[in-house]
């Protein structure tokens, strides 16, 4: 994880967080979910590399709740994006998501 600061810095501006976004979308490059049973991985890789780069804790939950939402398959038990956790999220996914931010922050950053 510290190569990504080395080599890219942290995310800081708009055109930073479109990029992120156009990796971790549904079915983008870093979209690990498309890959059976990397659902898991791709959730951790989500809040690690995203925090990592620069992104808050909150934006990268409650985006990911956004984007559950977006596709249409959010529980209405999940609330929504703009309410309290799991913020329209699968609590599972989100439950990944705050483990890779952990341990970014475990990592330094």
């Amino acid at each position: 994880m510290k190569m990504i600061k080395q080599k890219f810095g942290r995310i800081v501006g708009p055109t930073d967080f479109y990029w992120f976004y156009e990796q971790v979308r549904n079915k983008g490059p870093w979209d690990y979910k498309q890959s059976g049973p990397f659902e898991n991985f791709g959730n951790f890789h989500y809040g690690a590399v995203g925090y990592a780069g620069g992104i808050p804790e909150e934006v990268l939950l409650r985006a990911a709740g956004c984007a559950q939402m977006k596709a249409g398959t959010s529980a209405d038990s999940w609330g929504s994006c703009w309410s309290d956790q799991p913020f329209g999220d699968d609590p599972n996914d989100q439950r990944y998501i705050a483990l890779g931010i952990e341990y970014a922050k475990s990592k330094g950053y």
